[in-house]
């Protein structure tokens, strides 16, 4: 299967990145809780064309997607400093300032959709990477002496 440059592929591509932009300046709140589960399945999409099996690649994004999104609830600590320089960077019009629970939960939902696609990332890329490795090796015969 040639692998060819498409561009009604890169078209809906643009397409689709300039809606979701102009749902993000309209809507800020409902469009970073749609890319929490968005942007791991953007992940496991591109990654599909490269592997054997499917099924495990979008087993193994979704496990890493959830794990990473469940973290920061098992361990606080450990992420108050990303959640925080977050919630520095925003303008007070957007929950700026605040901590996440006092109603900063705008750059609390930006935090998990990061972590979530990262999660997703890492662990599809590592099965990835384990497919690959265990590949067996196609030998070529020798080809016959006369």
């Amino acid at each position: 299967m040639p692998r060819t440059f498409s561009l009604a592929r890169l078209l809906l591509a643009l397409t689709a990145i300039a809606i979701f932009c102009g749902l993000a300046v309209a809507f800020p709140v409902h469009t970073l809780l749609a890319s929490i589960p968005a942007s791991p399945i953007v992940i496991c999409l591109t990654m599909l064309p490269f592997t054997r099996q499917p099924a495990g690649l979008f087993a193994s994004t979704l496990v890493g997607a959830l794990t990473a999104f469940t973290l920061p609830f098992l361990f606080p600590p450990m992420f108050d400093p990303l959640f925080d320089t977050a919630h520095a960077r925003l303008p007070p019009s957007l929950g700026g300032g605040k901590t996440f629970l006092e109603g900063g939960l705008l750059a609390g939902f930006f935090c998990l959709s990061v972590l979530s696609a990262f999660g997703a990332l890492l662990a599809g890329g590592a099965f990835l990477l384990v497919e690959h490795l265990l590949r067996p090796k196609i030998t070529q015969p020798d080809a016959p002496t006369s």
